[in-house]
């Protein structure tokens, strides 16, 4: 069975909109002195979102044909088109995203580029499209070139990361605002923000491990002050998360 990134993204995008409708409604009858959306916000998030995807779309012009050149020369397999493979990609994607997104928020070059996706002060599920379009330059698609290696389509190295994207902010919206510890702007990170959605099950396997770590996290960003996004006193040159 051939399976299609581009259709699975489609029928994806109204539910993660209507979730970003529902959490909006939900705040604005329980939490409605905190403001956590505004129409200026989100609207920046949005454009931010579509300038990241033409961007992504031009970069993919020069990233495929060096995908399809370590998948025709160096692949070690190659998979079947199904829903195995799929499962067995996603998996693999995920991880390599955990190794860039912790690198992100260690390394100065990765960080310049991601430091956009942390600027908002607002922590909320239309976060999730503040992107940065300099994801290309800073070099995000290397961290992808694992999955060609390992016998997966060109085509699909890069669009499969986008699957996961939306079930990782969803997760971390909701978990973030209870623990309190996520998209922070200082180390007083508890549990870091890398995200990857394989930690989900850890989460569910260990939910009084999660408890106490929600839990020391609050006393010390209470007793901190810390606040989401990036502070107006940002030291630009280095990673602070």
């Amino acid at each position: 069975m051939q399976f299609d990134a581009e259709l699975l993204l489609l029928a994806m995008a109204p539910l993660f909109l209507a979730c970003i409708g529902w959490e909006a409604w939900h705040l604005q009858r329980t939490r409605p002195g905190a403001r956590l959306y505004s129409w200026r916000d989100t609207l920046c998030n949005t454009a931010l979102a579509l300038m990241h995807q033409g961007a992504d779309k031009l970069a993919w012009l020069f990233v495929i044909p060096v995908y399809a050149c370590c998948y025709r020369h160096w692949r070690l397999v190659t998979w079947p088109h199904g829903w195995g493979s799929l499962v067995v990609l996603f998996v693999a994607q995920d991880l390599l995203y955990y190794v860039f997104h912790r690198c992100s928020h260690r390394v100065r070059w990765l960080w310049a580029a991601h430091v956009v996706h942390h600027s908002s002060e607002r922590m909320n599920f239309s976060t999730a499209f503040r992107q940065s379009l300099m994801y290309p330059v800073a070099g995000m698609w290397l961290f992808w070139l694992p999955l060609a290696v390992l016998g997966f389509a060109p085509q699909l190295c890069g669009r499969i990361g986008d699957l996961g994207s939306p079930v990782r902010h969803l997760r971390r919206g909701r978990s973030g605002r209870a623990a309190g510890v996520r998209h922070r702007r200082t180390a007083l990170y508890v549990q870091p923000a890398e995200g990857d959605v394989s930690r989900m099950g850890v989460a569910v396997c260990r939910p009084g491990a999660r408890a106490r770590l929600a839990q020391q996290a609050r006393g010390r960003i209470r007793a901190a002050g810390v606040g989401h996004g990036i502070p107006r006193n940002a030291r630009w040159g280095k990673p602070e998360l």
